[in-house]
This record gives C-alpha cells, sequence and structure tokens, in this order.
C-alpha cells in the first residue's frame, strides 16, 4: 500500500465520522467547514473539509432516485414471484 491509498483511507475516515455539529458555518452562504491537523507520515497537515449545502442536496436527491430505481425493480420482482409467472411469460 503506497502513500497515496494511505492519504485516501485517511481522509475518508475524517469525512465519514465527521459530525453536522462539528462543522463550523463559512461566511459563504451555503458552505460549512471543519479544519483538521493530521500527522501523517512524521509530517504534520492541515486538511480542510468542506461542505456545500447545494452539493448535498443534489447528492440526496440522486440517491433518492436510485432507491426509487431499485424499489421499483423490487416490487416488480415480488410481483412475479406472487403470481409465479416468470419475466419470459410477459
Amino acid at each position: 500500500m503506497n502513500i497515496n491509498q494511505l492519504s485516501l483511507g485517511k481522509a475518508k475516515e475524517l469525512v465519514d465520522n465527521v459530525l453536522e455539529k462539528e462543522l463550523t458555518q463559512s461566511s459563504i452562504e451555503g458552505y460549512s467547514w471543519k479544519e483538521q491537523v493530521i500527522t501523517y507520515g512524521e509530517i504534520k497537515q492541515r486538511w480542510l473539509l468542506v461542505e456545500s449545502q447545494t452539493r448535498k442536496e443534489s447528492d440526496l436527491k440522486k440517491l433518492s432516485e436510485r432507491i426509487e430505481k431499485e424499489k421499483e425493480k423490487l416490487i416488480i420482482s415480488l410481483a412475479y414471484y406472487y403470481f409465479g409467472l416468470s419475466r419470459h411469460s410477459q
């Protein structure tokens, strides 16, 4: 595993574990941030996590759309199963 993979893993861990209440509201509307000082490979680094409300809403909308599509597929599959039909018998 190289240093870039380790950095990505550490960055993902930071993103996954930060709580919304830990973010500081930016002076720019719709943005919040958190500064994290990390010592990595004996080098002190300053990481900045920035969250955009617009991006967050867009991501949540896309996720909802994907969930709806999967739900529709599941309902169709269950209907075929329940009525004992084969998908090829349409």
